[in-house]
């Protein structure tokens, strides 16, 4: 079996991809910071009749601050570009995925097999991540408060499909460099930071029914769960923008010189390009 011969890394395109990738990202996180101090100002001192969260009484925790009157209508704003943005991460891994497995197919003309079985990978690792963005609109839309079921549910719903979205993308990165006769350096570090986060979670949510004798401890648990809360988003967040196909030996192995035409989301970019280029001599 033929493996690859160079390392694509280094080429003007493949550094502009990943330039590009890389501000997104940038961007991502930035609108996300800015939709958690939002909510949790307007939440704190600007909502009314939010007597369960509010005031004195504000329990700090993510869902928890998007139940006021105003604090419910800008994070649902704010979570509509949040999740174009990572949708879009989504496709970007999708075509990615789709340009390495024909460049496999190319070269090593592995069994039909072979290439459906990678193919169904990349099509299940693809659905399960856009599953994942509908459940984090959807804690938004079904809030705590009014909706405690469904917004539990839909908690409960977004850990089983992002961990099934990181192991089927790991699934399908090993495949797919096993049969490029490539050596995988992938690292599962991501997934034992988030099973360890939610178990964290379900014990601090756990200890706040448990301790209801004492009001310390209660308070204290209720810090506990907002503080892994806040780290499992923030987790959530990273797997979908950094993880699977998104990582750097992606751009190592693979010749993603036609990803130049993929159509990233991103403002400083069109900015960046706008600048650059006012004739628009250097848009592709």
């Amino acid at each position: 079996m033929d493996t690859w011969r160079f390392s694509f890394a280094d080429t003007e395109i493949q550094v502009d991809i990943a330039r590009r990738k890389r501000i997104q990202n940038i961007e991502i996180t930035c609108i996300f910071i800015l939709h958690v101090i939002l909510c949790n100002v307007l939440s704190a001192y600007v909502d009314e009749g939010n007597e369960k969260y509010g005031g004195e009484t504000w329990q700090y925790h993510i869902s928890a601050s998007m139940v006021g009157e105003y604090s419910y209508h800008v994070a649902l704003t704010i979570g509509i570009p949040i999740a174009f943005y990572i949708s879009n991460t989504c496709l970007y891994s999708y075509t990615i995925s789709k340009i390495a497995i024909d460049q496999v197919y190319r070269l090593n003309n592995p069994r039909q097999s072979y290439i459906a079985k990678l193919n169904s990978l990349n099509n299940w690792a693809v659905f399960l991540s856009a599953i994942s963005v509908a459940c984090c609109f959807s804690l938004i839309i079904w809030d705590v408060v009014r909706f405690p079921l469904t917004h539990n549910i839909l908690a409960l719903g977004l850990f089983v499909f992002i961990l099934a979205y990181f192991i089927t993308s790991y699934c399908f990165k090993k495949k797919l460099f096993s049969l490029a006769g490539l050596e995988l350096n992938d690292t599962q570090i991501p997934l034992f930071i988030l099973i360890i986060l939610f178990v964290g979670l379900m014990a601090a949510l756990g200890s706040s029914f448990w301790l209801v004798e004492s009001p310390d401890a209660i308070r204290g648990a209720n810090v506990a769960f907002a503080i892994f809360e806040y780290l499992y988003v923030i987790q959530v967040v990273y797997i979908l923008t950094n993880g699977g196909m998104n990582a750097p030996d992606m751009y190592r192995n693979f010749d993603l010189d036609a990803m130049k035409y993929f159509p990233f989301v991103c403002v400083t970019t069109y900015l960046v390009d706008i600048a650059e280029s006012p004739n628009g001599d250097n848009f592709n």
